[in-house]
């Protein structure tokens, strides 16, 4: 198990929440994000990079995503 603590984060708040169901060979759009997101995998494999990294989300992976 891997566990992190931050300090100096600032106002941390919930902002919202969603669902991605990826079909086929989707291709999620190239973006910067304002604010981290933290990922979830549920079932199935889903390739996903960041700052030219690439990883794997699977089922019981969870992933945080920084701002940049």
């Amino acid at each position: 198990m891997l566990n992190m603590i931050l300090s100096g984060t600032g106002d941390v708040r919930f902002v919202s929440a969603g669902q991605f169901i990826a079909g086929g060979a989707s291709i999620h759009p190239r973006r910067t994000l304002p604010t981290a997101v933290l990922l979830a995998g549920v079932s199935g494999r889903y390739p996903i990079a960041q700052e030219g990294r690439a990883y794997v989300l699977e089922a019981d992976t969870f992933m945080l995503l920084f701002p940049f």
